[in-house]
C-alpha cells in the first residue's frame, strides 16, 4: 500500500500518488561516501515496473528526504544501460548511517505497479548538464542542405510538446531544432552522411511542428516518424518530410526511443535526402 505523511522529495506523480511502494534499508560503511541506487543495470533492464527512487535519512518515523529520481535514461558515461522506466540515485552517506530506500510506481506513461530489480553501489552518477537546445525557446538554427550533430545526453523530459504522428510512446529526452518554410518540400532527417562519422548511437525519432507563436503552447504537429526504414536509412532513423510554407517557423523535435545518445540531423528543400 501506499505510504501514508511521507515527504514525496519533491515528485508528484499525479495519478499514481497512492499506489505501492517497498522500503529498502541501507547502513554505510565505516568510512562513509557517495553511493548509489538503481533500478538499472543490464541484468535489470527488462523489469516491467516504471521505478521512482527516493532515498530518505533519519529514523523511520521521522524521515527526512535527501534525494529521489524518476526517469534516468541511461546517460552513456555513467556505465549504467536504463531504460525510460528506470531510476538512479546518488547520495553521500555518512559513516556507519542509516538511510531507507523508497521503490515506487514512477509518473510517465509505464507508471504501473510491477515487478523491479535494485542495487547499490558504491560512487556517485553525476547527471550531465543540458544541451543549448533543450528547450524549444532555445531552439538550434538548421541551414539548409548542412547536417549536424547532437546530442539527448542531459536532456529533460517535454511534457508540454504535443504528441505527433508516427513518434509518440515511450518519452524521452529530447532537443530542438528550427528551419524557416521556403514553399518547397522539406525533409527532416537523422539519416545522414555525419550518422557514422559522429558515432551516433540514438534511436531517434523525429517530430515537426509548426511554431507561428509561443513555442510552449501553440506547436502544431506537422508529421512525425520513428522508424523510416526505406533505402539507406537505417531502420532505426527517422525521416520526415512535408511541404512548407513561405517564412513560417518549423521546430524539429529529435528525440530517441527510451533512451538518450548522440546523432546527426539535416533539413533539405526539394529533394529527399
Amino acid at each position: 500500500m501506499g505510504s501514508i505523511n511521507v515527504d514525496d522529495c519533491g515528485f508528484n506523480t499525479g495519478f499514481l500518488n497512492g499506489r505501492g511502494d517497498v522500503w529498502y534499508k541501507f547502513v554505510a560503511p565505516i568510512d562513509g561516501g557517495w553511493f548509489t541506487a538503481s533500478t538499472c543495470s543490464g541484468f535489470f533492464f527488462f523489469y516491467e515496473l516504471d521505478s521512482l527512487l527516493r532515498i530518505y535519512g533519519g529514523g523511520c518515523g521521522n524521515l527526512t528526504c535527501i534525494t529521489g529520481n524518476d526517469n534516468f535514461f541511461g546517460e552513456p558515461s555513467s556505465g549504467l544501460s536504463c531504460s525510460a522506466a528506470q531510476a538512479v540515485a546518488s547520495w553521500f552517506a555518512e559513516a556507519n548511517s542509516t538511510y531507507f530506500i523508497r521503490v515506487s510506481a514512477g509518473g510517465n506513461a509505464f507508471g504501473n505497479d510491477g515487478a523491479f530489480g535494485i542495487i547499490i553501489k558504491s560512487g556517485q552518477v553525476i547527471t550531465p548538464p543540458a544541451p543549448d537546445n533543450d528547450s524549444c525557446a532555445n531552439a538550434t538554427a538548421l541551414e539548409l542542405g548542412v547536417p549536424v550533430p547532437g546530442t539527448t545526453v542531459g536532456a529533460s523530459l517535454s511534457p508540454g510538446v504535443p504528441f505527433c504522428d508516427g513518434a509518440e510512446f515511450p518519452p524521452s529526452p529530447g532537443v530542438f531544432y528550427s528551419t524557416v518554410g521556403d514553399g518547397q518540400i522539406l525533409t527532416a532527417s537523422t539519416c545522414t552522411e555525419l550518422y557514422d562519422a559522429t558515432n551516433a548511437v540514438l534511436d531517434t525519432r523525429l517530430s515537426v511542428y509548426e511554431a507561428s507563436g509561443d513555442c510552449e503552447t501553440d506547436m502544431i504537429c506537422i508529421a512525425g516518424n520513428d522508424d523510416y526504414d526505406h533505402g539507406d536509412c537505417d531502420t532505426l532513423l527517422s525521416r520526415v518530410s512535408w511541404q512548407s510554407k513561405v517564412g513560417v517557423n518549423y521546430l524539429i523535435h529529435v528525440y530517441g526511443y527510451d533512451i538518450v545518445g548522440s546523432f546527426a540531423v539535416v533539413v533539405i528543400s526539394g529533394e529527399t535526402p
